[in-house]
């Protein structure tokens, strides 16, 4: 992963989230997994379909994004409008929206920089969204532009534009490495094989299939059917009852994060070296401020 997408994922993971939102699960009756995918549905363009939400979960089991689904609908927060269509109810995008009004206050009361850097660091990293959002590669970009769909006006703080902007620069990492994974040929859950071998976690079938099992839903045999497959294009090696990478698959590795940098570092060397290199250094006091804060 390149430095500018290290620091972004840096940046949200130090931002406070407030206490009440375990209390808004409550509430609401959901689990963890159903109120995720509750957000993902207001990023979607409606009607949204499953395929649209499966794009959002490319390495979950399209079974286990159904199922949460149909909780939604239960719950009432999602409701189906077409064969195949959904919407969110005004009573989902009621909790959303208070949800989502109680974190932006949070942030608003939050000063990790004084007022002209963060304003400054607001207004840098806007503009590498607006680079992304018009940049040809890659040419699909559906996560960067769902998340915009959440995007606050522009009265808004500085610290809400900031999370905004992090956020979306998430996505469109996102949005990278789904394209340079797909040009190499591979889905979500393949991806996903390689890289845990690459990191070296599970290193024997049962270990990766009961983790994947749990974590993306996916079932036990489809795991072995696609470390199969995954083999028999030299990308793994099975030994018994051990699953190691190839150098080729670590090659595919490592190409797919050169391809992702490629596609995700231009919106920023847009910015003139001296405005980067500031922007570099309020990023990380920015981040370095949160976390003596919390």
């Amino acid at each position: 992963m390149g430095e500018w997408s290290i620091r972004v994922q840096n940046a949200l993971a130090a931002l406070p989230l407030s206490e009440t939102t375990h209390d808004v699960l409550d509430i609401a009756g959901l689990s963890q997994p159903e109120w995720s995918l509750l957000v993902k549905c207001c990023l979607c363009e409606p009607p949204f379909a499953l395929d649209d939400l499966c794009v959002w979960l490319p390495y979950t089991a399209r079974t286990a994004v159904e199922a949460r689904l149909k909780e939604l609908q239960a719950t009432l927060y999602v409701q189906p409008v077409a064969s195949g269509e959904f919407i969110v109810t005004d009573k989902g995008a009621s909790l959303i929206k208070g949800w989502s009004s109680r974190e932006r206050l949070l942030l608003a009361s939050v000063r990790p920089l004084h007022g002209g850097s963060l304003k400054y660091l607001a207004e840098a990293l806007e503009g590498v969204v607006e680079a992304a959002l018009a940049a040809p590669s890659p040419p699909e970009k559906p996560r960067l532009f769902g998340s915009r769909r959440l995007a606050p006006d522009a009265r808004a703080t500085a610290m809400v534009r900031i999370d905004q902007a992090l956020t979306d620069l998430y996505y469109f990492h996102e949005d990278c490495r789904v394209a340079a994974w797909s040009a190499a040929e591979l889905d979500g859950p393949a991806f996903e094989v390689l890289t845990l071998l690459r990191r070296g976690e599970p290193r024997d079938q049962d270990s990766l299939s009961s983790s994947l099992a749990a974590s993306r839903g996916h079932d036990e045999a489809y795991i072995v059917r696609l470390t199969h497959r995954l083999a028999e294009r030299g990308l793994l090696v099975r030994t018994g009852s051990e699953v190691e990478l190839t150098v080729a698959g670590r090659d595919l590795c490592e190409s797919v994060e050169t391809v992702t940098e490629q596609y995700y570092m231009p919106s920023w060397t847009l910015l003139p070296p001296l405005h980067l290199q500031r922007l570099r250094e309020l990023l990380q006091r920015f981040t370095q401020g949160l976390r003596k804060a919390a």
